[in-house]
């Protein structure tokens, strides 16, 4: 006789075995990586979670699993996104109102830079009101997007003028532009239109795609301070109160999230840049480009490949060779670097 009791597989519940199998072949899409439905979904759930991906992981299971207890309600030939949309919103905010409760019931809990639920209603207003403003900014003259990146990346318009090569009237004139700018997207100033959020021109800068791949790489502390403040819209006091730290710690670790993301936005400009100068190449000489290539390590052969000649995004060629996006990124550093100087 064994000294413990076996362990026995958890048992499936009934509702999820009955699902039928065109149900679970339509759900199957939203759970196998690769898909362009479970990256939509993907996108929607770490928007929801503000930029926290194992959140946004852990919301997203969930979501399937209810899926799949609740297939009855679905009407096949409707749309499943949106269903699942609407499952994962509720479970969110279902789990923000019971944080909420235990937050006021006891006040003696220390609150972690990775414990604060965001307000997922809210997160999904702002990204809509972000996304109209990073395609404008998107749209604006490069002088104008490389005088934002250089003010918030270096700290000062002094610091981003030495670095443009033009004077600290015309930086700040440029910006004050972009503000005006914005202001007829919003109907009115953007830091007053979205009072009390400490809004900033990088924020509006940011796609919720860039947020999707700048986020992971900030800081927890960072990460969360920025998650809370820009897009919950917390102030600078109330996200003081909540993590229990002195209003000067918010603000010092949103600036430094600033300047890392600026550092990141414009190392993707850069990148886009080359891609379009590589292009160019091959359009205007492709026997050369060719020949040029040749000398490359295979891996590098096919990113060009990819990249240059079928025109393929980084997230495509990710999806098609199974690879990392951040893998396929330093590869086409790698790509360019090599290419430089030919």
């Amino acid at each position: 006789m064994l000294p413990f009791k076996e362990k026995r597989a958890p048992k499936v519940p009934e509702k999820i075995t009955q699902a039928p199998a065109w149900f679970k072949n339509e759900l199957e899409k939203f759970a196998r990586p690769g898909t362009n439905e479970q990256e939509v979904f993907t996108r929607y759930a770490f928007r929801l979670c503000g930029g926290n991906k194992e959140r946004a992981q852990d919301a997203m299971q969930n979501a399937l699993i209810q899926a799949l207890k609740n297939h009855q309600q679905f009407e096949r030939g409707t749309n499943m996104g949106g269903w699942l949309s609407t499952i994962i919103k509720n479970g969110l905010k279902s789990d923000y109102k019971k944080q909420q409760v235990r937050m006021r019931n006891d006040d003696d809990v220390q609150t972690s830079w990775i414990d604060a639920t965001e307000n997922p209603f809210l997160a999904i207003e702002e990204s809509v009101s972000r996304t109209r403003r990073a395609e404008r900014i998107a749209k604006m003259s490069a002088e104008t997007q490389r005088a934002i990146l250089a003010v918030y990346r270096l700290g000062s318009f002094k610091a981003a003028a030495a670095e443009l090569g033009t004077s600290i009237a015309n930086v700040k004139e440029l910006l004050e532009k972009v503000n005006d700018q914005l202001s007829a997207v919003e109907g009115g100033h953007p830091t007053a239109q979205a009072a009390p959020r400490q809004r900033e021109i990088i924020d509006d800068f940011l796609s919720e795609k860039d947020l999707e791949t700048y986020l992971p790489q900030l800081t927890e502390q960072q990460r969360t301070v920025y998650t809370a403040v820009v897009i919950n819209g917390k102030s600078y006091g109330e996200a003081a109160e909540i993590f229990r730290v002195a209003e000067g710690t918010i603000k010092s670790s949103l600036s430094r999230a600033r300047s890392r993301l600026a550092e990141f936005k414009g190392i993707e400009i850069d990148m886009s840049t080359h891609t379009e100068r590589l292009r160019s190449w091959f359009r205007d000489n492709p026997k050369t480009f060719r020949e040029a290539v040749k000398g490359l390590p295979s891996y590098l052969q096919r990113v060009a490949n990819l990249l240059i000649v079928e025109s393929k995004s980084p997230t495509e060629i990710a999806s098609l060779l199974k690879l990392p996006i951040n893998t396929v990124k330093s590869q086409r550093h790698s790509l360019y670097q090599s290419l430089s100087n030919r």
